[in-house]
Formats: C-alpha cells, sequence, structure tokens
C-alpha cells in the first residue's frame, strides 16, 4: 500500500520487484499467497517482474504448494480484467485438473471461468476458432472426470447471479440488469444445457435433477414463453421445488402477462403438481392462476385449482370461487 501511494506521487520506481518484493519470496508461502491476491497492485508497480514470476509458476506441477497457493490468493482477488485473464489462462487450464483445492476454492475457479464465457470469448464448444481449447467446456466436460460436478450446479448459480446486482449510483442503491449480450449468453447456455440434455445427464448423473431446478431460476432473463421455452421449463419442471426454487420460479412467472406465455405457464405448473405442492407466497400463486383462468386455458386452471383442494391445501379456494361466478355471469 506504501508502495503504490509513493508510485502515484513520483511515479513507478525501477525494478520494485527485485528491490522490494522478491526478499519476501524468500522468506515464506505468504509473498505467494499475496502475489496472487494483489496481482493487479503489483503489476501496477512492475510489471515485467510479476509477468516473469507467472511464467515461472505456470512451469510447477499442478502439486507444487507455491503454484497452488499463488492461484487460491488469485482465484479471490476482486477483479478480472481481460488482460490478466488471458496471462493467466495457461494456469486456470492447470486448475481445472487440480483436484487439492477445497469446494471454496473450486468455485472460485468456476466464477473466473464463468466470467470467461460471458465477457472473454470462451465458447460451449470443446475448440476456439484458434484451436485452443475452451476452458467453460472443459470444465463441464471434465467435471465427473474429477468428481467436481458440483461446477455445473455453481454455474447455474452464478449465472442466476448475474440476472440483476446492486450497484451505487448518485450515492443510491440501484438494481442493475445484464447488458442484451450477457443475457444471450446466459439463455444459449441454458439451450445448449436442453439441446445436449442426455450428455448432460450422463455427466451429472444423480446431480441432473438438481442442476435443472437450479437453472430454471434463470426464467427471469426470459421476455417469453414460447414452444422452445416451454419445452426447457417442462424438462426442469419436476425438479423446481428441490432447494425450495419454486418461490423464486413462481415470482418470475408473474412477469409474463401475453396470453401465449400464460397458456404454457398452465401446462409448466400443472407439471409441477405432478411433483410438488408450492404453498410459499401464497399471493403469488393465487395471481398466476387467475390468470390462467382469465388468459390461459380454463381447464388447466380448473385442474390446478382441484389438485389443490383434493391435497388439502385451500389457498386457490378464493380464485376458483371469483372465476367460477365469473363464468356464470358471462353465461347469463
Amino acid at each position: 500500500i506504501f508502495s503504490l501511494r509513493v508510485a502515484r506521487v513520483h511515479g513507478k520506481p525501477e525494478k520494485w520487484g527485485e528491490t522490494k518484493y522478491e526478499r519476501f519470496l524468500e522468506k515464506g508461502i505468504e509473498a505467494y499467497i499475496w502475489l496472487g491476491r494483489y496481482l493487479l497492485n503489483l503489476r501496477y508497480l512492475d510489471e515485467i517482474y510479476v509477468d516473469s514470476k507467472i511464467a515461472i509458476l505456470e512451469q510447477r506441477l499442478v502439486d507444487d504448494p507455491q503454484w497452488q497457493i499463488f492461484m487460491e490468493g488469485y482465484l479471490f482477488s476482486a477483479h478480472l480484467p481481460k488482460n490478466v485473464y488471458s496471462l493467466i489462462w495457461s494456469n486456470y487450464l492447470k486448475a481445472l485438473t487440480n483436484k487439492n483445492f477445497d469446494k471454496r476454492v473450486d468455485e472460485k475457479l468456476v466464477e473466473h471461468i464463468c466470467i470467461g464465457y460471458l465477457y472473454y470469448d470462451e465458447p460451449l464448444q470443446e475448440k476456439k476458432e484458434n484451436g485452443q481449447i475452451s476452458l467453460f467446456w472443459k470444465m463441464l466436460a471434465e467435471a465427473a472426470v474429477f468428481d467436481k460436478r458440483y461446477r455445473w450446479l455453481r454455474t447455474a448459480e452464478f449465472f442466476w447471479g448475474m440476472t440483476s446486482r446492486r450497484v451505487r449510483k448518485d450515492n443510491v442503491d440501484k438494481e442493475e440488469k445484464p447488458d442484451e449480450n450477457i443475457k444471450k449468453k446466459i439463455l444459449h447456455f441454458w439451450a445448449w444445457t436442453h439441446n445436449q440434455r442426455e450428455w448432460v445427464k450422463g455427466i451429472l448423473a444423480d446431480d441432473y435433477g438438481e442442476f435443472l431446478g437450479d437453472v430454471a431460476r434463470l426464467t427471469i432473463l426470459l421476455d417469453k414463453i414460447d414452444e422452445e421455452k416451454a419445452e426447457w421449463l417442462l424438462l426442469c419442471a419436476p425438479y423446481i421445488e428441490r432447494n425450495y426454487q419454486s418461490t423464486f420460479f413462481i415470482e418470475y412467472l408473474i412477469q409474463f402477462e401475453d396470453p401465449e406465455t400464460i397458456k404454457w405457464i398452465g401446462k409448466i405448473y400443472l407439471k409441477i403438481l405432478e411433483y410438488a405442492t408450492p404453498t410459499f407466497q401464497e399471493e403469488n400463486i393465487q395471481l398466476l392462476v387467475d390468470r390462467i383462468y382469465k388468459k390461459g386455458d380454463w381447464k388447466d386452471a380448473e385442474t390446478i385449482c382441484d389438485t389443490y383442494g383434493r391435497r388439502g391445501v385451500h389457498i386457490l379456494k378464493k380464485v376458483w370461487a371469483s372465476n367460477q361466478k365469473n363464468q356464470q355471469e358471462r353465461i347469463v
């Protein structure tokens, strides 16, 4: 911190790394943690020195303790500009095969590589256009090989976290939506997992249902539900109640008001009811079913109400009665 302040006032010193930092590397493992954790700050002071250290560490074996602790520090750094992502690329590749990182560290690795997919051209295909392997594809494709299937779950969770974030502007906390390109990439990922579902299921095995429950939360990014999106959601529907995801899912369904989407929502909700009976946030469920009555398929709405009633859950009694009355008045 002191060196940064000096550099900003008097300019960057020559060979700062050799004269000021090298001595710490000789004393203990902590200096390798700092090298990773404060990589951007250290590169500001002496880019040549830091890049040379990264090149040396890149040649270390995956079980080398100095490399591992450097990567752990780096993975918990706050910022990830493209030039640094590219600089660390080979170390990411090596980290994906590391079985010694604990889950908390490995999940940070997943976040970094998800950023690589969203912002830095890591494709969903095995290879990039230049023939280089895609870290994002490798991370997911080899999850079972390294017994890290949770990488898929963390990916879905991370993408969901990207659907909105709190930012501070003009001294006021505001919610900021992702830009269209990020939204497009997240939905492309969802479409890809649906189209490749047998392959994904083979990788995830018993975790596949939990993944589908997690990925369903990306419904918040949809502009409408057409036949294609309905297929995605019908596949997810049996697992939406896992980990109490139905609360978020139903809340997101309320954003839709067009008749085509609401007709599909009736079908999707019936599929959910084959496996669970959501009850939390009754007002949202009531609003959704009332819309299905008015804009969707009347028969679907009737079946939903009947299912709740037969299961001894009467939160839709008023919705049912109100729509029966309206129907009779229209007939009269």
